[in-house]
């Protein structure tokens, strides 16, 4: 009742920073209660009878939830894939490539001055950070996979309903492959990167996977839809569940890189490798342009193998049509999208 009470008030004594703090008791609510409030805040999404003002806050306050019950960052998880799950938790040699790059900067003055005794310095920061980075994996604690499915699955069974909408409404206008961005598509778009961020939320839980390939399966036949609005839900859907997969494989097998990539990127650069070096189905399937002995081709290729198909159809198509992509909010996400696929397989 409390909950319900909340997303119903209104700021009638004009209060300072009312909305802030309705916000924060929310968030209150859903951290220390999240099965009860979760129906609440699903019921408000969905309702007709509701204003889609709070709809779309009961929508933000489930995200928000999601991340406080996950012990992720939300902050860095807005920055285009940079989250926890990305940086901290991973284990692999492109993060040790950036520490051992940091430090060889902070030493090149005192190298120049000390000869090689400075260079020895380089190793213990390598190896610092790497117990640093397997110890906060061992004692990362993600309590949202108890309650990812009750937050998801409702909230995709709305988005389902509202994408049948859309299209039944664009069919029904005149020249209706030109509409779509009006009120019509911000609740399924706000639905979508909801999703999105409840899969990144689902980190190193046994549901992620099934939530990834569920909201896949519903959002990339999407991707060229008449509505920017969604096409830019879809491509940031799209770079969750790419950047949330490779973290959860990077962890869990951690390994060098391939050696024609390295090569490769070193020739052409990343993104260079991925668009003119090697079609992305070849980078993808069976570890096609990486060597054998690459453990991350090994981890993708023991995917599911209706989830491998969707996270390659889905990099192929950020790939190819980055180029030609008009918008630059969606091609930002693409261009993620591909830099976060080269950096797992080299």
């Amino acid at each position: 009742p409390l909950l319900r009470e909340l997303l119903r008030l209104g700021n009638s004594f004009n209060m300072q920073h009312f909305g802030a703090l309705r916000a924060a008791s929310v968030s209150a609510l859903v951290h220390s209660h999240p099965a009860r409030a979760s129906n609440v805040l699903v019921w408000a999404a969905g309702s007709e009878t509701l204003a889609m003002g709070v709809r779309l806050e009961a929508l933000e306050a489930l995200v928000d939830g999601a991340y406080g019950l996950s012990g992720l960052d939300r902050a860095r998880g807005k920055g285009g894939g940079a989250t926890l799950s990305s940086t901290d938790l991973s284990v692999g040699d492109g993060n040790s490539a950036v520490v051992e790059s940091n430090s060889v900067r902070q030493t090149s003055s005192s190298s120049d001055r000390g000869g090689a005794a400075s260079k020895t310095v380089v190793k213990r920061p390598l190896r610092l950070a790497a117990m640093q980075r397997e110890k906060q994996r061992k004692s990362f604690q993600n309590s949202f996979g108890d309650h990812a499915l009750q937050f998801f699955q409702p909230i995709l069974v709305i988005l389902t309903a509202q994408l049948a909408k859309l299209d039944a409404l664009l069919e029904n206008r005149a020249g209706g492959s030109g509409g779509g961005d009006g009120l019509d598509v911000l609740l399924p778009s706000q639905c979508l990167l909801s999703l999105g961020a409840f899969v990144r939320c689902a980190l190193h839980t046994p549901v992620q996977r099934q939530m990834l390939q569920a909201l896949l399966g519903v959002a990339f036949p999407r991707r060229n839809h008449s509505s920017l609005h969604l096409r830019r839900a879809v491509s940031a859907v799209l770079l969750d569940c790419v950047d949330s997969l490779f973290s959860s494989l990077r962890v869990q097998s951690p390994g060098g890189r391939g050696g024609s990539a390295v090569a490769s990127q070193e020739q052409f650069g990343t993104l260079g490798f991925l668009l003119h070096m090697a079609p992305p189905r070849e980078l993808l399937e069976e570890g096609g342009g990486l060597s054998s002995s690459s453990r991350s081709s090994e981890s993708f290729s023991g995917l599911p193998p209706a989830l491998r198909e969707l996270v390659t159809s889905g990099i192929q198509w950020a790939a190819g049509s980055l180029q030609e992509e008009p918008d630059t909010h969606c091609k930002v996400l693409k261009v993620e999208i591909v830099r976060v696929a080269v950096t797992f397989f080299e």
